[in-house]
């Protein structure tokens, strides 16, 4: 096998550094896009993020705004990592995936008269925590550390 034809297996990103890479035949459809399908599925995140801020930052409030634009950033950092496959952008995938997930139960805990400030504080701990773990391990156990995150 040529250089070229090895580079064109691996694709403009080169090897994976992600400890995950899913399903999808790496660089199938373009040199430069490692997972195409589930990259071009992760503009979604993007597109709806938006439009949930376009259509109710009124009606829902900031805080429902800042949750839709959280997921926007999800979608970003899909993009990314899907698109690569590495792991410095898997990590802005799976971190804003651990944000908005306690960003939301902040919100719904809130909304149901739990005190916000306690909650928050602790929430920000686990978050302090979760980022820290998910980006300092790697391989097999920095992804089996996130799913339990």
């Amino acid at each position: 096998m040529s250089l070229f034809e090895k580079q064109h297996t691996l694709g403009y990103w080169g090897p994976v550094t992600s400890s995950v890479d899913w399903c999808e035949e790496n660089y199938k459809y373009s040199f430069y896009i490692a997972e195409f399908w589930n990259t071009l599925s992760s503009f979604a995140m993007i597109v709806l993020g938006l439009l949930g801020i376009l259509v109710h930052h009124r009606t829902l409030g900031w805080r429902l705004a800042c949750g839709y634009f959280m997921i926007m950033v999800v979608g970003v950092g899909s993009v990314l990592f899907h698109g690569t496959l590495q792991y410095k952008h898997q990590m802005w995938d799976e971190i804003p995936m651990v944000w908005t997930a306690s960003y939301m139960l902040w919100v719904l805990l809130q909304d149901n008269g739990y005190e916000p400030l306690r909650y928050g504080i602790g929430i920000s701990l686990y978050c302090a925590l979760a980022t820290f773990v998910t980006s300092q391990y790697q391989g097999s156990t920095q992804f089996y550390l996130f799913q339990a995150s």
